[in-house]
């Protein structure tokens, strides 16, 4: 097997490994919404313009070839 074979075997694993590690926690929402933590509430805010907690929807328009997440 050669470098570059090896080295795209090793990025396949890492990404199923992190896409395992966000789902397995939920932490999809969090990681890509999350705006500010305030420290006395203990809570996360959410950037409304990517998504609404209310609905619990993605509102973010991503660029090709990316989707919004459902």
């Amino acid at each position: 097997m050669n470098q570059n074979s090896i080295l795209v075997l090793e990025k396949m694993k890492s990404q199923h490994f992190i896409n395992n590690f966000i789902s397995k926690y939920d932490i999809l929402v969090p990681l890509m919404a999350g705006e500010k933590w305030d420290n006395k509430s203990r809570k996360l805010s959410y950037a409304s313009g990517i998504y609404n907690v209310e609905t619990k929807k993605w509102v973010r328009d991503p660029l090709p070839p990316n989707t919004k997440v459902i």
